[in-house]
Order: C-alpha cells, then structure tokens, then sequence
C-alpha cells in the first residue's frame, strides 16, 4: 500500500512539473516569436525567467508571461529582460495580476514619454502612489490614461501628476473621473475662454511666464487656493466637468500637500517601493507557502526542462505522425474504411504499427487499438 501511495504521489509531482514546463517553454517561445532575440538573448532571458520563479511570489512560467506582455508592448529582448523584475515587483506590489501590472507600468511609461530604463522608477512611484493615497495601482492607471498626454505636454513629472491624482482620489474623485479632472484642467488652462480671462483678471493669476511658457501648474493652483475659495469662480475658469477637481487641487496646492507627496516620491524616495511592498506583503505564513510552492515549481522545470522534455517531445511528435499516417491511409483507400468500417480499419492499422515498432510507440499502438475496440461495440 505504501509503494502504491508513494507511486501516486510521485505520478502527481510528476504531472505538475511536466504541467510547470509546458507552460514555461510555451511562454519563452511566445517571447522569442515577438520579440525576435538572438538565442543569446533568449538563453538570458529564460535563466532570468527561473531565477524569478525560484525567488518571487511568481512561477518561472508567470514570469515568461510576463516577459511575453512586455514584448507585446514593444520591449525588445534587453529591454525586456531590465524590465521583467520590475514588473514582477509591481504586481506583487499591488495584488494584481501580470498582465495588469505590465498594461499599467507601460501605458503610464509611454504616455509620460519616458524611457524603458525608466521603468522601475514608474513602478516604484506607482506602488508608492498607491500606499500614500487612497487610489490603488489600477485607479491609478486608469487616471494616466486621461491625463497623461496632458500632464506630459503641459511640464507635469510622474511624481506631481501622481501626487495629484492621489490628492484627489482622498477626496473621493478616482480613476477615470481624476484623469479628466487634471486632463480638463490643464486644457482649460491652455485655452483660456472670456468668461475664465475675466475671472483670472480679477484674481491676479497668470498662467504663463514672461518669456510665453506655460508656468508649472501647482503654482498656478496654489495662487488660486490662496486667492479664492469661490466655487463659481473654479466653474467659470474650469468648468463643470473640471471645476470641483480644480477647486480641491488647488486647496491642496496651496497647502503644499501636493508638492510635499511629488517630492517624497521624486529620485531616491521612491527607489525600491515596489520591491518592499512585495516583500512585506509576503511577510507571513501564507506567502512562506507561495514562496515555497514557487521554488519547487522552479525545481521541477530546472531538471524537466531540456533533455527531459526533448524524450517527451520526441514521443508525442513521434505519435502525431502516427496518427497522421492513419488518417492517411483510411482517405487513400475510403473502400476498404468502409467495407471494414472506419474504427476497425484505425484498430488494425494501429496493430500493425504497434507489431514493427518497438518501446513506447507500440505500447500506444496497442492501447488505442483497444480503445477503439471498445468504442466500435456501439457502432
């Protein structure tokens, strides 16, 4: 009983890491078919792929995954491999799934017009943002995505943008509706209509400096939390769409509050958020157990992966042309399926494969010739 237990149990281990390295394998061949690296490039990249399963929260697999949704992003090979860990980072940061994580990182990314070296330093103000403020990494993704054009053109850093969209989300305005409440501020900024001229007039606000550029935006804000806490002043300049963001952007501007989060967030502040935020969310019994089941998962496809899987493989491509030849014969010769029917031609076949053929391949002969054997009882 101990040895059928113990045969059991190994079948299933067994099953599970085949199971790990199927879906590694699937996932680099997804990254070299997209990205197109060198197989210089995709030896680092799957060494990287095991090295992150073995020690994060993630699988070696998830981690191809997640190098697969970067390379979709247009991360070429290097990149890819700079930016994998951080995105890893990011995702256990957040509780999210990957391929959130590497939407949200390389959307805010490209809509502030930075650079791919610049990656971890998204993800880490990113994760920051979202411990500092009542918004989550998702929220805040949401909102780049409305004003992170905007915010770009008009001089806004990440850090300000991001402060700011925190700012407001404390005040109940997250998402979809924060992106367009900076998005329309800046707009009504730029374009400046009578009705807002005679308002900023009456105040004394400039929003451009002498030499034409546009001046940053918490000092124009924070001049009109400290000039006016009018809201039909705040519709008249902004809006209604923009107005109730503004008045509570400018509040907090004029405060300092704003600034204050920006600056926390800016150059070193930041540096290694996301990372300490995974790590401590893995701080308990629970993640001893997901960081064990990731080791073990990078166990198995360390001693399956290579020669193990290419026994494998040889096997089942060996069968597929077994099959293929079957399927062959019986459209060759459609008289003699018929006269015999179509399960007893296949069965027959298959006993005469099984007979020449030696090991596994004609043990599989031999077992789906009984299978069909059975099957063609009910015909």
């Amino acid at each position: 009983q101990f040895k059928m237990m113990a045969g059991i149990t190994a079948s299933i281990f067994a099953a599970q890491g085949l199971k790990s390295v199927m879906s590694f394998q699937k996932g680099m061949s997804a990254v070299k078919a997209i990205s197109g690296g060198t197989e210089e490039q995709m030896a680092s990249l799957r060494a990287e792929a095991k090295r992150l399963g073995a020690t994060t929260s993630f699988t070696a697999g998830e981690a191809a995954e997640g190098m697969e949704l970067l390379s979709m992003a247009g991360f070429n090979a290097e990149q890819t491999f700079k930016a994998t860990a951080d995105t890893l980072a990011l995702a256990a940061a957040a509780g999210i799934d990957l391929a959130s994580a590497a939407d949200i990182s390389t959307n805010v990314l490209a809509g502030m017009g930075l650079k791919v070296d610049n990656l971890a330093h998204v993800t880490d103000v990113l994760a920051m943002g979202s411990s500092k403020a009542n918004v989550t990494v998702q929220e805040l993704g949401e909102s780049f995505a409305y004003a992170a054009t905007a915010a770009k053109l008009s001089g806004m850093s990440i850090e300000m943008t991001t402060a700011a969209i925190g700012k407001l989300g404390d005040a109940g305005i997250k998402g979809s509706s924060a992106g367009t409440g900076i998005k329309g501020i800046l707009a009504k900024l730029q374009d400046i209509t009578p009705k807002a001229a005679v308002v900023l007039k009456k105040l004394g606000i400039e929003t451009r400096s002498l030499d034409g550029s546009f001046r940053p935006l918490m000092d124009i804000m924070s001049e009109f939390g400290g000039k006016t806490n009018d809201l039909s002043d705040y519709l008249k300049v902004f809006g209604k769409i923009a107005g109730n963001s503004a008045a509570i952007i400018a509040e907090q501007a004029n405060n300092g509050e704003i600034q204050k989060l920006a600056k926390q967030m800016t150059g070193k502040g930041s540096l290694g958020t996301a990372a300490t935020m995974a790590s401590d969310r893995l701080d308990n019994l629970s993640g001893s157990m997901t960081l064990l089941g990731s080791a073990w998962d990078g166990l198995m496809i360390q001693i399956l992966d290579g020669k193990g899987t290419g026994v494998i493989r040889t096997m089942v491509d060996g069968f597929a042309q077994i099959v293929t030849l079957i399927n062959e014969m019986v459209q060759q010769y459609p008289l003699v399926a018929k006269l015999a029917g179509a399960v007893t031609a296949v069965g027959i076949a298959l006993v005469f494969v099984g007979k020449k053929m030696t090991g596994v391949f004609g043990l599989v002969g031999l077992l789906i010739y009984k299978a069909l054997e059975w099957f063609a009882k009910f015909k």
